[in-house]
């Protein structure tokens, strides 16, 4: 008999719960299918953005922590997710290839149960959903940076297919070189078009002539990587930020948090705001919000890190200077430092 409080006695009532929650599932499930085949009695869609909208609403409304109300969305879609696909197996066409900002925002609103299917172009898409190849399509509509995309708009008007959700993704672009390459030295940069126009700001800031590549697999690895197959980079990539996640706390810790100031600012950045609540810390500037986790560095200093799907992954280095506490950013190129603001 584990002693009580034990790290056994502990994995006892964890294993117990889980056998619980694999019980309640299935008991979901199971509704989930009665609803199926009220659906079908029906002739109504299978796909309810609205329903599903709503679902994962509640569970963040319904959240007391520890948990992240954007790690319980996470789990809840994709319970979601492996409940549609007892229903059906639904093929979503996208703008592909594989690992595309549109590939990565249907895997967002729709999970790992549904069937993925690339598509060359955008009309492509269109194509799939109105011959039936695909149950739906996910294209892009609207960046912040180009503004509506123009051909998506066209297509919508001559089609009879009509817009059902709408997904947000913050798009991040990274600037891969042979290693040991200095950021000075290089003279020209290879990659889609699309990515070039959302690196405008970068681009105005001196980074080198850009080339537009029409095969961005072979173009951009002819260019940085001697051949090597894009797969090998990608998965490298995804086992490094797989690594970084387990060095998270979250919610942040409160000893590393107790001493943030309740705002900061920089004449880049702008303002920003610290909330404590419930265990949680949240960063609010002008145009997003995020929870944060903490995250001891090597070098011994504290950085928090945005947690929320729409703003994931910024790293503000807890710091002081000249006997005022800071946050410390960056991007590829430049260092923005915030300073303690009065309220």
């Amino acid at each position: 008999m584990p002693r009580p409080g034990s790290i056994p006695a502990i994995r006892d009532r964890i294993d117990r719960i889980d056998k619980q929650l694999v019980e309640l599932l299935n008991r979901r499930a199971r509704l989930a299918l009665a609803v199926a085949a009220q659906k079908r009695r029906h002739r109504s869609d299978i796909y309810a953005p609205g329903r599903e909208s709503g679902v994962l609403a509640r569970v963040a409304q319904h959240n007391g922590g520890p948990l992240a109300a954007a790690s319980l969305r996470a789990i809840f879609r994709e319970i979601i997710s492996a409940s549609r696909g007892l229903e059906v197996q639904l093929r979503v066409s996208y703008l592909g290839p594989a690992a595309t900002w549109t590939h990565l925002a249907a895997q967002r609103q729709f999970g790992a149960a549904a069937d993925y299917v690339p598509a060359d172009t955008i009309a492509d898409i269109f194509r799939d959903v109105e011959a039936g190849r695909a149950e739906l399509g996910v294209v892009p509509v609207e960046n912040s940076t180009e503004g509506m995309v123009a051909h998506t708009l066209d297509l919508l008007v001559d089609s009879s297919l009509a817009i059902c959700a709408e997904v947000a993704v913050h798009v991040r672009h990274c600037l891969l070189v042979r290693r040991g390459t200095a950021l000075p030295s290089i003279r020209r940069v290879v990659a889609h078009p699309q990515a070039l126009a959302q690196c405008a700001p970068a681009r105005a800031r001196g980074v080198p002539v850009v080339l537009r590549a029409q095969n961005v697999e072979s173009d951009l690895w002819a260019a940085v990587g001697g051949g090597r197959p894009l797969t090998g980079a990608l998965a490298r990539i995804e086992a490094g930020r797989m690594a970084e996640r387990k060095r998270l706390v979250i919610p942040a810790a409160a000893a590393e948090t107790a001493g943030l100031a309740s705002a900061y600012a920089s004449p880049d950045l702008g303002r920003i705001t610290i909330a404590k609540s419930g265990g949680k810390v949240v960063l609010r500037a002008t145009a997003w919000s995020s929870e944060v986790a903490s995250r001891h560095n090597d070098d011994g200093t504290v950085s928090l890190m945005t947690i929320d799907p729409q703003i994931l992954g910024l790293e503000f280095v807890i710091g002081s200077k000249g006997g005022k506490r800071t946050l410390t950013t960056r991007d590829g190129q430049h260092v923005y430092e915030l300073v303690e603001a009065a309220n």
